[in-house]
């Protein structure tokens, strides 16, 4: 596929504003009409948001494959399907994110990972800031995984997507998990809120052994290399979870044999 370019700043600028605008007004009159219905949390907000964007919304990861030279065209999509799913749970409560919305954002993922994953490979220096661009990615991951974390509707969705990303992200995220708080941090969360998804549709067992070891890795680098009591807390969990999941099996297995 061909890629876009531009001859200066403006025109990136000008097709930023084309391309992502009319979203921007729509998230408006959504957030609008939220503080005209106050609390009444069975209005389905989020369709309200999705229906009058969907060519634009179903466009985006071709936008971002289009314009992968430009990091900010792919920051600012990522942006746009992380306050998608945003605004559905601080509007009305619930939880009705549809199997196609879990695609766009799949496909989405995976052309950064494909288009900027150098990104996420490079080894950053101490005078280097945070890519922010990563940290979206992670953010994007982790409310694509909380959500479900107490709704089983459309749970298989969000165990492939996790498995899939998982398998891609995982091996190249040590040298950022030691290197950047906010990135690291985010990504426990990410970890956690998957993992309990996991567990609660009993699913756990579906983890590939290589992603399970790297979560272990994920685990000790959380508990041994940071002074930040969040990040620890976050990684005592993830083990407190699979230690529960181990007995709770081993007690099912006891429990058939005997």
């Amino acid at each position: 596929m061909a890629t876009a370019a531009f001859q200066n700043v403006d025109q990136r600028q000008e097709c930023l504003r084309h391309l992502l605008e009319p979203i921007g007004a729509r998230f408006d009159s959504v957030c609008a009409e939220a503080s005209r219905l106050h609390n009444e949390t069975h209005v389905p907000l989020f369709h309200l948001f999705i229906k009058p964007c969907e060519n634009v919304f179903h466009r985006l990861p071709d936008i971002m494959l289009l314009f992968r030279n430009y990091l900010t065209i792919n920051v600012a999509v990522m942006k746009v399907l992380i306050e998608m799913t945003t605004i559905q749970v601080a509007t009305s409560g619930a939880v009705d994110l549809s199997r196609d919305f879990y695609e766009v954002c799949f496909r989405a993922m995976r052309c950064y990972m494909e288009t900027q994953g150098q990104r996420i490979e490079k080894i950053y220096g101490d005078d280097e800031e945070q890519p922010d661009d990563v940290l979206i990615f992670v953010e994007l991951f982790k409310k694509l995984t909380i959500q479900y974390v107490f709704e089983q509707a459309e749970h298989s969705v969000v165990a492939n997507l996790g498995i899939t990303i998982l398998s891609n992200l995982m091996p190249k995220m040590y040298p950022l998990l030691e290197r950047f708080p906010d990135i690291a941090m985010a990504y426990y969360k990410s970890l956690n809120c998957f993992i309990e998804l996991l567990v609660c549709n009993n699913e756990l067992h579906q983890l590939p052994a290589e992603i399970l070891n790297h979560i272990f890795i994920t685990i000790k680098i959380g508990l041994t290399s940071f002074t930040y009591p969040e990040i620890q807390g976050h990684s005592l969990d993830l083990l407190i979870t699979f230690g529960d999941s181990l007995i709770q099996e081993h007690r099912k297995s006891f429990a058939a044999f005997t």
